[in-house]
């Protein structure tokens, strides 16, 4: 009889035993990670309802938070356009919860204007207002990676397009100051309206407009780093420029600020008073009581 119990119990073992080794393999075969060893979430699965203003679902998920043929879209804000569209999603979306950028892949014919038409995809730049339609599933990368079905063209962020625009009215200004200089430093102590991705985009795009090195750094700073010489007062290889009293007037879509362009003690332009207005998709500036050094 001992012998038979014992046998008994270890059929028993046996069974648990493989029953714990089922468990296991459902476990790892349901991890959702694809050819390039990225686990795939869906951004939109659990209670969370947060950012639902700017993400909108056509359907319902499946019990279990598998990724199906459903359709979800998010504003996003574009940062580069390359071989992929590098964006930055909405400060309310819940895709900003698996990263604060992603990589979106999508035909080219499936980006369309502010029209709704077709567009080619290298119109679009830094800085557009984009929606972006897909099915939900992102790549656990850095940057995150999601195929698109469609992205939409919606607007501009005109408060890049201002600063810009700012930057290049005082570059302009007495090019003297601009002789054989390889950088530009930008003093971006008062630029709380800009997230670190806008500014990220403004440096990108003036560096692409004037080929200079950018630096985003202030008079202190540049003389810790040995770039401006304290005792001759000089920045031999580039220019400091500094945008303070920044107001933005969002409805009327007006700005009010000051403005220096600095190269040395006796090489500076600016002015207390400028103001700049958007008018017909641009930024029209004017500067009163223009100062020299």
């Amino acid at each position: 009889m001992k012998g038979i119990s014992r046998i008994i119990i270890v059929m028993i073992l046996m069974s648990l035993l493989a029953g714990c080794g089922s468990k296991v393999e459902r476990d790892i075969t349901s991890t959702g990670l694809d050819e390039d060893n990225n686990q795939i979430t869906n951004a939109h699965n659990g209670s969370d309802k947060a950012g639902l203003d700017s993400t909108l679902k056509d359907g319902n998920n499946s019990d279990d938070g598998s990724i199906n043929n459903e359709i979800y879209t998010f504003m996003a804000q574009v940062i580069e356009n390359g071989s992929t569209i590098l964006v930055a999603p909405a400060q309310d979306s819940n895709e900003l919860k698996s990263s604060d950028r992603i990589a979106v892949t999508v035909a080219d014919d499936a980006i369309k204007g502010l029209d709704g038409n077709s567009i080619d995809r290298q119109e679009l730049k830094p800085g557009d207002l984009v929606r972006i339609s897909y099915n939900g599933g992102i790549r656990e990368s850095y940057p995150a990676q999601i195929s698109a079905s469609l992205i939409e063209l919606t607007g501009r962020n005109i408060l890049i397009d201002a600063y810009i625009a700012l930057i290049d009215d005082i570059y302009k200004e007495d090019p003297g100051l601009n002789g054989n200089i390889s950088m530009m430093a930008l003093n971006t102590l008062g630029w709380s309206d800009l997230t670190d991705i806008d500014k990220e985009i403004i440096f990108s795009l003036l560096k692409a407009s004037y080929g200079l090195e950018i630096l985003e750094a202030t008079y202190d700073e540049l003389v810790k780093q040995g770039l401006i010489d304290e005792e001759k007062l000089y920045f031999e290889k580039g220019i400091l420029i500094i945008i303070k009293n920044f107001n933005y007037d969002e409805e009327k879509q007006t700005i009010s600020c000051s403005i220096e362009k600095w190269r040395s003690g006796k090489g500076a332009v600016g002015s207390n008073h400028v103001t700049a207005e958007y008018k017909n998709g641009k930024w029209e500036i004017s500067k009163t009581n223009i100062y020299m050094a």
